[in-house]
């Protein structure tokens, strides 16, 4: 692309963008000066901000695959150790019955409701 062509491209952008900026509320074009407009367009004919986003956007998909994966992980090792807790319970229980320690069998529902609650 020539320069006279990136000129044309800029000028048409920068009159697209004076629409665009006609659109919003007035409070908020005095914000959008022409230096504003102006430079916006001449981002928009530079890759480089396109490129930018596009890694960002590949980063942050990265980023959720692996929290996703470490979330995975965290619900996997909370699931067995609630089921050891489980396991561990009734086998305190049957001990006790065994031995005959029934004022431990009386206890042992409130503190396991405690042990899964901090789990």
């Amino acid at each position: 692309m020539n320069s006279s062509d990136k000129q044309n491209l800029l000028y048409t952008m920068l009159d697209k963008l004076k629409i665009m900026a006609q659109e919003i509320p007035s409070k908020y074009q005095l914000r959008l000066p022409y230096d504003v407009l102006s430079s916006l367009a001449q981002l928009l004919l530079d890759n480089t901000v396109f490129e930018i986003v596009k890694e960002l956007v590949d980063l942050q998909r990265m980023t959720e695959i692996h929290l996703y994966q470490q979330r995975q992980e965290m619900i996997r090792r909370h699931k067995c150790e609630k089921e050891n807790n489980l396991k561990n319970h009734k086998q305190e229980i049957q001990k006790a019955k065994c031995q005959g320690r029934y004022h431990v069998l009386q206890r042992l529902p409130a503190l396991h409701s405690e042990q899964l609650l901090s789990v």
